[in-house]
């Protein structure tokens, strides 16, 4: 099997060479609106579950969230990568439906663009996430949880999300993971998936959703020692 590197130094690492963005053009419409959705691709690793409150209905982690997509609007000629201000260009505003007040940005607000118009977004969260646990079969349960990314004021004819093949290609199945080292205690990491969903905020304002989840039993003997 390939040897797969830890994702995050990969993802973080910022040995490139960078230009300042202040010229850059003000981006409001999404690229090619009139060539349908926008593709927006997706890789998420969890570099730590640390705690599971039942009593809160929450869970505790840290994760790396990257976002690629093409804007032929910001193709330069330079040899390395422009760095913007998100906020000076057109981005699918993500956010997370269930973060709660505890999640902190660990990164800079801003995007690094490649030649051809590659645009790529890069952020960690940490912090509490919020997640509706069943517990009736307390303590032998078994629980899916969920980080939900939302592409605010986007449907999914305007924007698509779909899993990075970067991170595919780098043998990141799927483009996505958990660390085999999280510090989660009393439960058992199972399996994990990503997928596309639709946020229904309410009746006919859907928009475009994106979802790392993962499955977890707890660990019964830790219960009635």
């Amino acid at each position: 099997m390939k040897r797969i590197r830890f994702p995050l130094l990969a993802v973080f690492a910022l040995s490139i060479r960078l230009t300042l963005g202040s010229e850059a053009p003000a981006l409001i419409d999404r690229p090619n609106a009139d060539s349908g959705p926008t593709q927006i691709s997706v890789g998420i690793w969890v570099a730590d579950i640390s705690n599971i409150d039942s009593a809160q209905q929450n869970f505790t982690a840290e994760l790396a969230v990257v976002l690629r997509w093409k804007d032929s609007r910001l193709a330069h000629t330079g040899n390395g990568v422009v760095r913007y201000p998100l906020e000076q260009i057109w981005h699918p505003r993500l956010s997370i439906v269930n973060e709660t007040n505890s999640v902190s940005r660990k990164m800079p607000d801003s995007v690094e663009v490649d030649p051809d118009g590659t645009v790529t977004s890069r952020q960690r969260y940490a912090g509490a996430f919020t997640q509706p646990l069943w517990l009736q079969s307390f303590p032998f349960d078994r629980q899916t949880f969920r980080v939900q990314l939302v592409a605010v004021r986007y449907q999914s004819n305007e924007v698509m999300f779909v899993p990075d093949q970067v991170w595919i290609q780098d043998g990141l199945k799927g483009a996505g993971g958990i660390s085999p080292s999280v510090t989660l205690a009393d439960w058992t990491i199972e399996k994990w998936e990503v997928k596309p969903l639709v946020y229904a905020l309410a009746p006919r304002h859907q928009y475009s959703s994106y979802a790392f989840e993962f499955t977890a039993s707890r660990n019964v003997s830790s219960t009635t020692s």
